[in-house]
């Protein structure tokens, strides 16, 4: 346990180097003691190269998992607390073990992942890196001034505590929609503040719109404005559907064409 320490290893593949040592030494000692009392040790190693054969058919897919959970323990492309997303499901490693890997959401729900299905996916380790970048976007009016709602964002991202410094922030327009102009607002976390990534968006998207309302600058919904021309009497005069009736008689009754029906 000491030698493996001093290479620096994580708990998980510390863990998986004593069990598949103290197995290693338990067949060793048990086939020296065998040997002792004259047993056949060649005819016991082929015994159980068959039986472990079997069993290999048998439990294929926990095999395949226990394989990939070496696989990712030695490529260690996501330890124990990082962020990680995996087909769809984002949370904090948890545990990463032989067969399967547990995510705990941030709805506090262990997710458990066995590692064939981990080992073959794309894994996204959100916390891999000193800082991380996101993005809110926000809309304006046509009318107001670009370079002042810009001023107005920045100066938000800057008094906020979790935002980083460095590397900057920046608003830029990302798009002239249909009811307003679009920014894309870019800023940079820590790792640490992943977790906590929606309240946080949630936050400065509230204080951006506070500050808009402070300095004047309108956020537009979608609306429909109708133009009337100015020339045209209103209400516009409209007539009433023209009906007409038609008195059918006993003697137009008995011109009508008589269909028999030969079925």
């Amino acid at each position: 346990h000491k030698i493996l320490q001093h290479y620096g290893l994580n708990a998980s593949i510390e863990q998986l180097l004593i069990t598949i040592l103290s197995l290693l030494l338990l067949v060793f000692g048990l086939a020296s003691v065998m040997a002792q009392f004259g047993f056949d040790i060649v005819s016991f190693v082929a015994g159980l190269g068959i039986a472990g054969l079997a069993v290999g058919f048998a439990a294929q897919s926990t095999l395949a998992n226990f394989i990939a959970g070496i696989t990712i323990l030695l490529e260690q492309s996501f330890q124990v607390g990082d962020w990680v997303n995996i087909n769809d499901n984002e949370g904090r490693v948890v545990v990463i073990a032989l067969r399967t890997t547990h995510i705990l959401t941030r709805d506090n729900i262990t997710v458990i992942i066995p590692n064939s299905n981990v080992a073959s996916s794309v894994v996204t380790n959100l916390t891999s890196k000193n800082f991380i970048r996101f993005d809110i976007r926000m809309r304006i009016a046509f009318e107001d001034d670009v370079d002042k709602a810009r001023e107005v964002i920045l100066q938000v991202l800057s008094d906020s505590e979790v935002v980083l410094k460095r590397p900057e922030t920046s608003a830029t327009v990302d798009e002239i929609g249909e009811y307003g102009v679009f920014f894309v607002i870019r800023f940079w976390v820590k790792p640490a503040a992943v977790a906590r990534m929606p309240k946080i968006k949630e936050a400065l998207t509230e204080n951006i719109k506070r500050a808009f309302d402070a300095a004047d600058i309108s956020t537009p919904y979608p609306h429909m404005r109708l133009l009337m021309p100015k020339d045209v009497d209103y209400p516009i005069a409209t007539k009433p559907f023209a009906t007409t009736t038609q008195l059918v008689t006993d003697e137009k009754l008995t011109d009508l064409p008589i269909i028999k029906d030969n079925h």
